[in-house]
């Protein structure tokens, strides 16, 4: 049973990681054309719901991070040789987080009036 869970949770990760490959060629597409560039608002005129639907997609995002990741990450390998470490999740989080931070930068610069900002 053990093997046969950790089997699936190694399908789902793998499948997780392949999709997350196809966003970002998608969202690198998108970036060269101006014409796919939206006001949010307009997408999602209720902030909040718009705020919620952000919180579901970082707690996806967050949970195909493994404590390995982690501990990849922070610790320093003793020697130059070490295995090659696979922290594609928590880079691929970080790309998510950098985009969403400039999204929510850029709607907040986009407004001409102070008051909606």
């Amino acid at each position: 049973q053990l093997q046969s869970t950790l089997i699936q949770k190694l399908s789902v990760l793998d499948r997780y990681e392949h999709v997350l490959r196809q966003v970002n060629d998608i969202y690198v597409q998108k970036l060269i054309d101006p014409k796919t560039q939206v006001n949010i608002l307009k997408c999602c005129d209720n902030p909040l719901t718009l705020a919620e639907q952000l919180t579901h997609i970082e707690l996806e995002r967050l949970n195909n991070i493994g404590p390995e990741e982690f501990v990849q990450t922070f610790v320093k390998a003793p020697t130059e040789s070490a295995e090659v470490k696979k922290t594609s999740n928590i880079e691929a989080y970080v790309e998510w987080f950098n985009r969403l931070s400039y999204l929510v930068a850029t709607e907040i610069c986009v407004s001409d009036k102070e008051r909606n900002r």
